[in-house]
């Protein structure tokens, strides 16, 4: 089923390297724009019935499948790990078409000079369904587990944002009529999903919020997570080849869980947890333990100031280790040392000068940082306990700007703290042989 309103045509990107990053597609006059209202909304509930369907029932078919045959389904897809090419036929032919290799940051990067290419509409819309992470490794099995354990809306958020939309204008496909109405997605309680077309603003409890999707955005993440369902139960079902699927849901249930098995590594690296968390369900932000943490830095920090104040062995120690690494005392390009030229009282001075401001700008930041997740913990609360529970995304205005507010404090912080990281590394002992100072310009090289 296509989606509606010329969204099935529309070319997201074209790329050009030599030119500028990304090219904007002329869609031209849509045929839709004077569709009248009652036509369009016809259009729209047609369409997400067909979606919401679907979903629920792909979404419990993989559940009822899975549960009765984990224990099939790690034994054979270790065994195609073995096979050359084993496993892609089985994704390939899940998939339904030629299945992109790359993800989409590879893609993107791997662009030559003076060429233009117009990416597939796949790789924009599902760019970690792809050949090089699914066939290695665990990483299809964490995918089957989690859309058939979780509700399809759970992920509703994580496929938009793993949508790359920021180049395209789908939103001119739209007819003028439904310009301003959006999709409210609320849970039911049950495995069906319900999909509303209302104005752009509804009501929760007295209270105007923004509603969750707009309507070009949520009409594509209707047709990504039913592609992506139908993607995990055809995948099912070309592993278990041998048996019809009238009779796969005939066998009893088991209590393994298919995401469970181990891979030779006891621990992974940052990059491995980090690939895998698209085909992984959403986790939930542990606020609390956010905050403990902020407040054990924060005390840390003020336990550090105190003891240089009351404590001259201690104040000594991190005086010397802090000055110690000052490019001063990093030799010149004829082997002298700085400290020693200019003299080395100076020098120590400096260290003393950098150690204390350092100290309290530290104290000052976490302090900052733990204050802002206090105001975020609360403010989540108090939306919690006013929202009306059956509705998702609706995040309160307030909420947003303090989210906002602690997540940019956060990462500018984080680079702070990383620039610091970096001239340490250039001066530690470890790179003197490296490096040299620059008397007369004052910086390392």
């Amino acid at each position: 089923m296509e989606a509606p309103f010329g969204l099935e045509e529309v070319s997201f990107q074209t790329a050009s390297v030599a030119k500028k990053p990304f090219v904007e597609i002329d869609l031209g006059s849509s045929p839709w724009k004077g569709m009248p209202l009652h036509e369009a909304v016809k259009t729209t509930d047609e369409y997400v019935e067909a979606r919401t369907t679907s979903i629920t029932s792909k979404y419990l078919w993989l559940g009822e499948a899975t549960s009765r045959h984990a224990p099939i389904l790690i034994k054979r897809w270790e065994k195609y790990g073995k096979k050359k090419g084993r496993r892609e036929k089985v994704l390939s032919e899940a998939w339904g078409g030629d299945m992109q290799t790359t993800t989409l940051s590879t893609s993107t990067s791997s662009f030559k000079d003076n060429v233009e290419l117009s990416i597939r509409r796949d790789v924009w819309l599902c760019p970690y369904i792809n050949k090089d992470a699914l066939s290695g490794g665990t990483t299809l099995l964490q995918l089957l587990s989690a859309r058939a354990k979780h509700d399809p809306i759970d992920f509703f958020a994580t496929d938009l944002a793993a949508m790359d939309l920021s180049s395209s204008n789908i939103a001119d496909c739209l007819p003028e009529s439904v310009k301003d109405h959006v999709l409210c997605i609320r849970k039911t309680g049950s495995a069906d999903v319900m999909v509303e077309l209302v104005s752009s603003k509804i009501i929760v409890d007295g209270v105007d919020r923004p509603a969750r999707l707009g309507l070009a955005e949520g009409l594509l993440v209707l047709e990504v997570s039913d592609r992506i369902l139908t993607f995990a139960t055809d995948v099912v079902k070309g592993i278990m080849h041998d048996i019809p699927v009238a009779k796969l849901l005939d066998y009893p249930v088991t209590d393994i869980d298919i995401a469970t098995i181990q891979e030779d590594a006891d621990v992974k690296s940052l990059a491995q947890s980090t690939a895998e968390l698209p085909y992984k369900a959403p986790a939930v932000a542990n606020i609390e333990s956010l905050i403990s943490l902020l407040a054990a830095a924060r005390d840390t920090a003020a336990d550090h100031i105190h003891s240089l104040r009351e404590d001259p062995q201690y104040y000594e120690f991190h005086v010397q280790e802090r000055a110690s690494y000052e490019p001063e005392f990093i030799l010149d390009v004829l082997g002298r040392s700085a400290a020693r030229l200019e003299g080395e009282g100076s020098v120590w001075m400096k260290g003393v000068a950098v150690e204390l401001v350092a100290s309290h700008l530290d104290l000052e930041r976490w302090s900052a940082l733990h204050d802002q997740a206090v105001e975020v913990h609360i403010l989540q609360q108090k939306s919690i306990s006013t929202a009306d529970n059956n509705s998702i995304g609706l995040v309160p205005q307030s909420l947003s700007f303090v989210i906002l507010k602690f997540r940019d404090f956060a990462l500018s912080f984080a680079e702070e703290m990383t620039d610091d990281l970096l001239a340490l590394v250039l001066r530690s002992p470890i790179m003197k042989d490296y490096v040299r100072f620059d008397v007369e310009r004052k910086e390392l090289t």
